[in-house]
């Protein structure tokens, strides 16, 4: 059984400012955020790798999405995929609830930035490497 609130799935979908780990419970409702935040808007993502050494940033401006999608994949295993301009992006979700003993899971977070909206994610490569994400909202083009 899940521990998060139908109130708490709310208030992710409603775009108010919400962190968390990315779990099983909620995975559905970040996809359906991210969908509403990024469709129809150019935005910038931008990756940062721990491994690399120098934290040389990934950056890709003018991005469009094309879809979102939220599948469970097995009993323990929920993804989200990104599809957009570049490519495909996606997280993980393999945790019940936000009680990850070890806080190793994928933690996202919506923030409302200067310009707009901000999605940031961190979470770890397979080799145990630490990723940074972001998708940050691009601003209207000003019209005269």
């Amino acid at each position: 059984m899940s521990t998060i609130s139908d109130r708490e799935i709310q208030r992710i979908r409603d775009g108010l400012g919400w962190s968390g780990l990315l779990t099983l419970a909620n995975y559905e409702a970040v996809a359906d955020r991210l969908r509403m935040m990024l469709s129809g808007r150019s935005y910038t993502w931008v990756a940062c790798n721990e491994g690399i050494g120098n934290y040389r940033p990934e950056v890709r401006s003018g991005m469009r999405v094309e879809k979102v999608t939220a599948e469970l994949l097995s009993a323990d295993h929920g993804h989200i995929t990104v599809l957009d301009t570049y490519g495909v992006w996606g997280l993980s979700a393999c945790w019940r609830d936000q009680s990850d003993p070890n806080r190793r899971g994928v933690f996202v977070a919506f923030e409302h930035g200067r310009y707009g909206e901000v999605f940031r994610a961190e979470h770890y490569a397979p080799a145990g490497y630490r990723l940074y994400w972001a998708a940050a909202v691009e601003p209207e083009a000003e019209r005269s």
